[in-house]
Protein backbone atom coordinates (compact mmCIF):
# COMPACT_ATOMS: atom_id res chain seq x y z
CA UNK A 1 0.00 0.00 0.00
CA UNK A 2 2.88 2.47 0.79
CA UNK A 3 4.36 1.63 -2.92
CA UNK A 4 1.20 2.18 -4.51
CA UNK A 5 0.32 5.63 -2.44
CA UNK A 6 3.78 7.30 -2.51
CA UNK A 7 3.62 5.98 -6.23
CA UNK A 8 0.46 7.48 -7.25
CA UNK A 9 1.30 10.97 -5.70
CA UNK A 10 4.75 10.91 -7.52
CA UNK A 11 1.91 10.52 -10.95
CA UNK A 12 -0.41 13.14 -9.00
CA UNK A 13 3.15 15.72 -9.30
CA UNK A 14 4.33 14.55 -12.37
CA UNK A 15 1.16 15.30 -14.48
CA UNK A 16 0.20 18.50 -13.08
CA UNK A 17 3.55 20.14 -13.33
CA UNK A 18 3.54 18.16 -16.94
CA UNK A 19 0.41 19.98 -17.98
CA UNK A 20 1.66 23.69 -16.87
CA UNK A 21 5.14 23.20 -18.57
CA UNK A 22 6.45 21.42 -21.63
CA UNK A 23 8.97 18.81 -19.79
CA UNK A 24 7.57 15.83 -18.26
CA UNK A 25 8.98 15.21 -14.86
CA UNK A 26 11.63 12.43 -13.63
CA UNK A 27 10.84 11.50 -9.98
CA UNK A 28 13.93 10.28 -7.81
CA UNK A 29 12.81 8.53 -4.61
CA UNK A 30 15.80 8.84 -2.17
CA UNK A 31 15.33 7.19 1.25
CA UNK A 32 11.65 7.80 1.38
CA UNK A 33 11.60 11.25 -0.01
CA UNK A 34 10.91 12.42 -3.72
CA UNK A 35 12.51 15.11 -5.72
CA UNK A 36 11.64 16.12 -9.66
CA UNK A 37 13.34 16.92 -11.84
CA UNK A 38 13.17 17.84 -15.83
CA UNK A 39 16.63 16.43 -16.71
CA UNK A 40 17.76 12.71 -16.81
CA UNK A 41 21.33 14.05 -15.83
CA UNK A 42 20.46 16.22 -13.30
CA UNK A 43 18.28 13.62 -11.76
CA UNK A 44 21.15 10.95 -11.90
CA UNK A 45 23.28 13.37 -10.61
CA UNK A 46 21.55 13.90 -7.80
CA UNK A 47 21.14 9.82 -6.95
CA UNK A 48 23.04 7.68 -4.78
CA UNK A 49 22.95 3.92 -4.93
CA UNK A 50 20.10 2.54 -3.94
CA UNK A 51 17.89 5.25 -5.71
CA UNK A 52 15.27 4.87 -7.44
CA UNK A 53 13.94 6.84 -10.83
CA UNK A 54 10.91 6.83 -12.07
CA UNK A 55 10.84 7.88 -15.62
CA UNK A 56 7.28 9.25 -17.49
CA UNK A 57 6.98 8.80 -21.22
CA UNK A 58 9.07 10.74 -23.55
CA UNK A 59 12.36 10.50 -24.96
CA UNK A 60 15.68 11.34 -22.33
CA UNK A 61 18.74 10.36 -24.69
CA UNK A 62 21.44 8.03 -23.11
CA UNK A 63 22.61 7.37 -20.14
CA UNK A 64 26.22 6.17 -18.19
CA UNK A 65 25.06 4.01 -15.61
CA UNK A 66 28.29 3.92 -12.75
CA UNK A 67 25.81 3.36 -9.45
CA UNK A 68 23.45 0.93 -8.12
CA UNK A 69 20.19 2.41 -9.34
CA UNK A 70 16.19 0.98 -9.86
CA UNK A 71 15.49 2.77 -13.46
CA UNK A 72 11.44 2.50 -13.38
CA UNK A 73 9.68 3.18 -17.21
CA UNK A 74 6.09 3.63 -17.87
CA UNK A 75 6.32 0.76 -20.46
CA UNK A 76 6.71 0.82 -24.18
CA UNK A 77 4.12 -1.54 -25.85
CA UNK A 78 1.64 1.25 -27.56
CA UNK A 79 -1.37 0.10 -26.16
CA UNK A 80 -0.70 0.32 -22.92
CA UNK A 81 1.19 4.11 -23.25
CA UNK A 82 -1.67 5.63 -24.67
CA UNK A 83 -2.18 7.83 -21.87
CA UNK A 84 1.69 8.49 -20.43
CA UNK A 85 3.81 7.66 -24.15
CA UNK A 86 6.33 5.34 -23.80
CA UNK A 87 9.53 5.63 -21.92
CA UNK A 88 12.44 5.93 -24.77
CA UNK A 89 16.44 6.18 -24.18
CA UNK A 90 18.78 5.69 -26.95
CA UNK A 91 20.63 3.76 -25.17
CA UNK A 92 22.49 2.56 -21.99
CA UNK A 93 26.09 1.70 -20.77
CA UNK A 94 26.57 0.13 -17.75
CA UNK A 95 30.13 0.29 -15.63
CA UNK A 96 30.84 -1.93 -12.74
CA UNK A 97 29.50 0.07 -10.28
CA UNK A 98 26.29 -0.22 -11.34
CA UNK A 99 26.24 -3.73 -10.06
CA UNK A 100 22.91 -4.21 -8.60
CA UNK A 101 21.17 -2.04 -10.82
CA UNK A 102 17.32 -2.89 -12.20
CA UNK A 103 16.10 -1.66 -15.38
CA UNK A 104 12.33 -2.42 -16.52
CA UNK A 105 9.60 -0.81 -18.25
CA UNK A 106 11.50 1.14 -21.19
CA UNK A 107 12.69 1.33 -24.79
CA UNK A 108 15.73 1.34 -25.98
CA UNK A 109 16.58 2.86 -29.60
CA UNK A 110 19.98 1.56 -29.46
CA UNK A 111 21.10 -1.14 -27.03
CA UNK A 112 21.85 -1.54 -23.63
CA UNK A 113 26.67 -2.04 -23.23
CA UNK A 114 28.76 -3.05 -20.46
CA UNK A 115 32.63 -2.49 -20.50
CA UNK A 116 33.62 -4.11 -17.36
CA UNK A 117 32.72 -7.11 -14.58
CA UNK A 118 29.27 -6.84 -13.37
CA UNK A 119 27.26 -8.64 -11.40
CA UNK A 120 23.40 -8.78 -10.29
CA UNK A 121 22.03 -7.11 -13.29
CA UNK A 122 18.17 -7.58 -13.68
CA UNK A 123 16.17 -6.18 -17.24
CA UNK A 124 12.91 -6.80 -17.37
CA UNK A 125 9.85 -5.88 -19.57
CA UNK A 126 12.31 -3.56 -22.17
CA UNK A 127 11.99 -3.21 -25.74
CA UNK A 128 15.89 -3.45 -26.74
CA UNK A 129 15.92 -2.60 -30.06
CA UNK A 130 19.70 -3.46 -30.76
CA UNK A 131 20.26 -6.44 -28.05
CA UNK A 132 22.62 -6.49 -25.18
CA UNK A 133 26.43 -5.80 -25.51
CA UNK A 134 28.58 -7.19 -23.20
CA UNK A 135 32.06 -5.82 -23.72
CA UNK A 136 35.59 -6.63 -21.11
CA UNK A 137 35.36 -8.33 -17.76
CA UNK A 138 33.29 -11.01 -16.43
CA UNK A 139 29.25 -10.69 -16.31
CA UNK A 140 27.52 -13.25 -13.56
CA UNK A 141 24.46 -13.19 -12.42
CA UNK A 142 21.81 -11.40 -14.39
CA UNK A 143 18.48 -11.91 -15.01
CA UNK A 144 17.08 -11.29 -18.20
CA UNK A 145 13.26 -11.63 -18.68
CA UNK A 146 10.09 -10.89 -20.95
CA UNK A 147 12.30 -8.39 -23.02
CA UNK A 148 12.12 -7.97 -26.97
CA UNK A 149 15.72 -8.50 -27.61
CA UNK A 150 16.48 -7.50 -31.30
CA UNK A 151 20.69 -7.65 -32.97
CA UNK A 152 23.78 -5.89 -32.01
CA UNK A 153 24.99 -4.54 -35.22
CA UNK A 154 28.31 -6.60 -34.87
CA UNK A 155 30.09 -6.34 -38.19
CA UNK A 156 30.84 -10.03 -38.55
CA UNK A 157 27.05 -11.09 -37.99
CA UNK A 158 24.32 -9.93 -35.32
CA UNK A 159 23.57 -11.30 -32.34
CA UNK A 160 21.15 -10.23 -29.09
CA UNK A 161 23.48 -10.98 -26.83
CA UNK A 162 27.00 -10.53 -27.84
CA UNK A 163 30.16 -11.56 -25.54
CA UNK A 164 32.96 -9.51 -27.00
CA UNK A 165 36.00 -11.18 -24.69
CA UNK A 166 35.59 -12.15 -20.55
CA UNK A 167 33.36 -14.28 -19.68
CA UNK A 168 29.29 -14.27 -18.84
CA UNK A 169 28.01 -17.05 -16.18
CA UNK A 170 25.19 -17.78 -14.44
CA UNK A 171 22.89 -15.71 -16.68
CA UNK A 172 18.71 -16.22 -16.19
CA UNK A 173 17.60 -15.95 -19.73
CA UNK A 174 13.57 -16.35 -19.47
CA UNK A 175 10.98 -15.40 -21.04
CA UNK A 176 12.12 -13.15 -23.78
CA UNK A 177 11.32 -12.93 -27.45
CA UNK A 178 14.79 -12.95 -29.02
CA UNK A 179 16.72 -13.20 -32.42
CA UNK A 180 19.73 -15.21 -31.19
CA UNK A 181 22.22 -15.47 -28.12
CA UNK A 182 26.13 -16.21 -28.33
CA UNK A 183 28.44 -17.45 -25.61
CA UNK A 184 27.02 -17.53 -21.91
CA UNK A 185 27.95 -20.54 -19.77
CA UNK A 186 26.58 -22.16 -17.08
CA UNK A 187 23.41 -20.12 -17.32
CA UNK A 188 19.57 -21.37 -17.22
CA UNK A 189 17.65 -20.44 -20.98
CA UNK A 190 14.16 -21.45 -20.56
CA UNK A 191 11.08 -20.46 -22.06
CA UNK A 192 12.21 -17.78 -24.92
CA UNK A 193 10.82 -17.65 -28.48
CA UNK A 194 14.19 -17.27 -30.81
CA UNK A 195 13.12 -15.84 -34.05
CA UNK A 196 16.43 -16.75 -35.83
CA UNK A 197 19.07 -19.35 -35.40
CA UNK A 198 20.37 -19.13 -31.73
CA UNK A 199 22.96 -20.64 -29.71
CA UNK A 200 26.65 -19.77 -30.69
CA UNK A 201 29.19 -21.21 -28.26
CA UNK A 202 26.86 -21.77 -25.54
CA UNK A 203 28.32 -24.31 -23.05
CA UNK A 204 27.22 -26.08 -19.96
CA UNK A 205 24.15 -24.71 -19.42
CA UNK A 206 20.65 -26.06 -19.07
CA UNK A 207 18.16 -25.00 -22.14
CA UNK A 208 14.25 -25.59 -21.63
CA UNK A 209 11.22 -24.73 -22.52
CA UNK A 210 11.97 -22.44 -25.52
CA UNK A 211 10.78 -22.60 -28.89
CA UNK A 212 12.89 -22.15 -31.96
CA UNK A 213 12.75 -21.33 -35.46
CA UNK A 214 14.81 -24.19 -36.82
CA UNK A 215 16.71 -26.91 -35.08
CA UNK A 216 20.53 -25.00 -35.04
CA UNK A 217 22.51 -25.25 -32.25
CA UNK A 218 26.01 -24.31 -34.28
CA UNK A 219 28.82 -24.88 -31.09
CA UNK A 220 25.91 -25.13 -27.87
CA UNK A 221 27.54 -28.03 -26.09
CA UNK A 222 27.73 -29.63 -22.73
CA UNK A 223 24.30 -29.02 -22.09
CA UNK A 224 20.85 -30.30 -21.50
CA UNK A 225 18.29 -29.56 -23.55
CA UNK A 226 14.35 -30.47 -22.16
CA UNK A 227 11.43 -29.73 -23.73
CA UNK A 228 12.33 -27.49 -26.80
CA UNK A 229 10.32 -27.26 -29.89
CA UNK A 230 12.50 -27.26 -33.14
CA UNK A 231 15.49 -28.12 -31.03
CA UNK A 232 17.10 -30.37 -28.66
CA UNK A 233 18.18 -33.76 -28.55
CA UNK A 234 16.43 -36.88 -26.87
CA UNK A 235 18.98 -38.93 -25.78
CA UNK A 236 22.85 -38.90 -25.47
CA UNK A 237 25.29 -37.30 -25.62
CA UNK A 238 25.34 -36.54 -29.11
CA UNK A 239 28.96 -34.69 -30.79
CA UNK A 240 28.57 -31.69 -28.85
CA UNK A 241 28.55 -33.36 -25.71
CA UNK A 242 24.27 -32.08 -25.56
CA UNK A 243 21.87 -34.40 -23.73
CA UNK A 244 18.07 -34.16 -23.23
CA UNK A 245 14.99 -35.39 -23.25
CA UNK A 246 11.04 -34.55 -24.22
CA UNK A 247 12.06 -32.08 -26.89
CA UNK A 248 9.70 -31.57 -30.21
CA UNK A 249 11.51 -32.30 -32.60
CA UNK A 250 9.21 -31.44 -35.64
CA UNK A 251 10.55 -28.91 -37.80
CA UNK A 252 8.06 -26.86 -37.68
CA UNK A 253 7.14 -23.06 -39.18
CA UNK A 254 6.51 -20.30 -36.69
CA UNK A 255 4.01 -19.16 -38.16
CA UNK A 256 2.26 -22.41 -37.48
CA UNK A 257 3.04 -22.28 -33.64
CA UNK A 258 1.83 -19.10 -32.45
CA UNK A 259 -1.98 -17.92 -32.67
CA UNK A 260 -0.42 -14.95 -34.94
CA UNK A 261 3.01 -14.51 -36.45
CA UNK A 262 4.30 -13.10 -39.32
CA UNK A 263 8.19 -12.58 -40.28
CA UNK A 264 6.76 -9.29 -42.10
CA UNK A 265 4.84 -8.21 -38.43
CA UNK A 266 5.81 -5.49 -36.20
CA UNK A 267 6.52 -7.29 -32.77
CA UNK A 268 3.24 -5.70 -31.27
CA UNK A 269 1.38 -7.07 -34.09
CA UNK A 270 2.18 -10.63 -33.14
CA UNK A 271 0.53 -13.01 -30.46
CA UNK A 272 2.62 -15.74 -29.09
CA UNK A 273 0.49 -17.69 -27.62
CA UNK A 274 1.05 -21.47 -28.86
CA UNK A 275 -1.82 -23.11 -30.84
CA UNK A 276 -1.17 -26.72 -29.54
CA UNK A 277 -1.31 -27.03 -25.62
CA UNK A 278 0.25 -30.39 -26.01
CA UNK A 279 3.49 -28.69 -26.53
CA UNK A 280 4.28 -28.46 -22.19
CA UNK A 281 7.33 -27.22 -20.73
CA UNK A 282 9.36 -29.53 -17.78
CA UNK A 283 7.27 -27.39 -15.49
CA UNK A 284 3.54 -28.57 -16.82
CA UNK A 285 3.18 -25.40 -18.06
CA UNK A 286 3.38 -24.42 -22.16
CA UNK A 287 6.50 -23.88 -24.07
CA UNK A 288 7.62 -20.37 -24.78
CA UNK A 289 6.69 -17.48 -22.86
CA UNK A 290 3.57 -17.47 -21.59
CA UNK A 291 5.26 -20.34 -18.81
CA UNK A 292 7.86 -20.79 -16.74
CA UNK A 293 9.42 -18.31 -14.14
CA UNK A 294 8.41 -15.01 -15.49
CA UNK A 295 5.20 -15.52 -17.64
CA UNK A 296 4.81 -13.06 -20.39
CA UNK A 297 2.50 -10.09 -19.58
CA UNK A 298 0.72 -8.90 -22.24
CA UNK A 299 1.26 -4.99 -22.33
CA UNK A 300 4.92 -5.52 -21.34
CA UNK A 301 3.89 -3.07 -18.10
CA UNK A 302 6.40 -2.33 -15.38
CA UNK A 303 5.39 -3.70 -11.75
CA UNK A 304 4.51 0.16 -10.82
CA UNK A 305 0.44 1.04 -11.01
CA UNK A 306 -0.21 2.03 -14.38
CA UNK A 307 -1.92 5.18 -15.61
CA UNK A 308 -4.54 4.02 -17.66
CA UNK A 309 -6.03 7.44 -18.58
CA UNK A 310 -5.88 10.98 -17.85
CA UNK A 311 -7.88 14.35 -18.12
CA UNK A 312 -6.09 17.38 -17.04
CA UNK A 313 -7.72 20.74 -17.33
CA UNK A 314 -6.23 23.37 -19.70
CA UNK A 315 -6.99 26.14 -16.96
CA UNK A 316 -7.80 26.25 -13.46
CA UNK A 317 -11.34 27.51 -12.74
CA UNK A 318 -11.98 30.87 -10.87
CA UNK A 319 -11.35 29.58 -7.39
CA UNK A 320 -7.78 28.83 -8.32
CA UNK A 321 -8.38 25.07 -8.48
CA UNK A 322 -7.02 22.44 -11.94
CA UNK A 323 -9.45 19.63 -12.88
CA UNK A 324 -7.50 16.19 -13.12
CA UNK A 325 -8.98 12.85 -13.54
CA UNK A 326 -6.39 9.87 -13.66
CA UNK A 327 -7.21 6.62 -13.81
CA UNK A 328 -4.80 4.20 -12.49
CA UNK A 329 -4.95 0.65 -12.19
CA UNK A 330 -2.73 -1.56 -9.64
CA UNK A 331 -0.62 -4.25 -10.86
CA UNK A 332 -0.95 -7.81 -9.42
CA UNK A 333 2.70 -8.30 -10.88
Amino acid sequence: MRIITMFLGICLTVLTFSSLQAQKLIALHHEGAVSYFTELSAAYNSSVSGDTLYLPGGSFGGLSLQKSLTLIGVGHHPDSTAATGATILSYLHLYSSASNSLITGIYFISSIESYESLSNITISRCYLNQGIYLGNGEKSNWIISENWIGVYPYPNGSYSIWLQSGSASNFFVSNNVIRRIIAVSYSAISNNIFLDNAFVSTTNSIISNNIFSTNYQNQAGSSQWFNNVNSGINGGPNISGNTGSSNYLDNLALESIFVNYSPSNTFYQNDFHVVNSAYLGNDGMPVGIYGGAFPWKDGSLPFTPHIRSKTIGATTNPDGTLNINITVKAQGN
